[in-house]
């Protein structure tokens, strides 16, 4: 019973984190329209470090692979021990987006992870308020669909940095403004509800360990 309470706490969280993200996306749909635009690279700088010196081995990274399509909270992780180059450091709230086979539509953040495979492009807003108007807009269909239709490669599609960033944001600080006003506080507790359900599925996990 313990361990089913647990499940659904864990299952009741995942339902408003997707909620939230259906209403997010939707709503920057809806308010982007007729909007003048400005580069991405204008709005975002890249981050992060290439490391060398094996920090990564015995903790999480952020990989392509276990990245999900669709799904803007990066929870799911590859073995740091996986990986022998080519990673990155990690801020809380960096965004992310895979930059291989851009048409899986991996993109979003995590708060949880410190490192990074060199195949995820990691970058910020430089100016705050912008942080949840792009984290919606490298979410939508239309960025999918730009960064799909301007990857190139046939086996490994790969759409490089500089495209990436020539995107056309749909931008007016009013309405970027308005839209955190309706989604700040919100996202706050979607972070709450990401680190409660880490918490719970360590609990879960002692639990069958100790019954099972």
């Amino acid at each position: 019973n313990t361990i089913g309470t647990v499940d659904d706490l864990i299952e009741k969280n995942d339902e408003f984190l997707k909620k939230f993200q259906s209403l997010f996306i939707s709503k920057y749909t809806l308010l982007s329209e007729s909007l003048s635009t400005v580069d991405l690279g204008d709005l975002v700088e890249r981050t992060g470090k290439l490391l060398k010196n094996s920090e990564w081995v015995d903790d999480i990274v952020v990989d392509l692979s276990t990245m999900e399509s669709n799904n803007m909270f990066v929870n799911n992780f590859s073995s740091g021990a996986n990986f022998a180059t080519n990673i990155k450091s990690l801020h809380e709230f960096d965004l992310l987006y895979g930059s291989i086979r851009p048409y899986f539509r991996k993109a979003g953040f995590s708060v949880l992870a410190k490192y990074v495979a060199g195949s995820v492009y990691s970058f910020n807003t430089k100016r705050k308020d912008d942080y949840l108007w792009i984290l919606a807009c490298i979410c939508s269909d239309g960025f999918h669909l730009f960064t799909d239709s301007n990857s190139q490669g046939t086996k490994m599609p790969i759409i490089n940095w500089d495209t990436f960033a020539s995107y056309k944001v749909p931008y007016d600080k009013e309405v970027i403004n308005s839209f955190n006003n309706e989604f700040k506080k919100l996202f706050d507790l979607t972070v709450i509800k990401i680190k409660e359900n880490k918490k719970l599925e360590i609990i879960r996990q002692k639990l069958l360990e100790k019954y099972f």
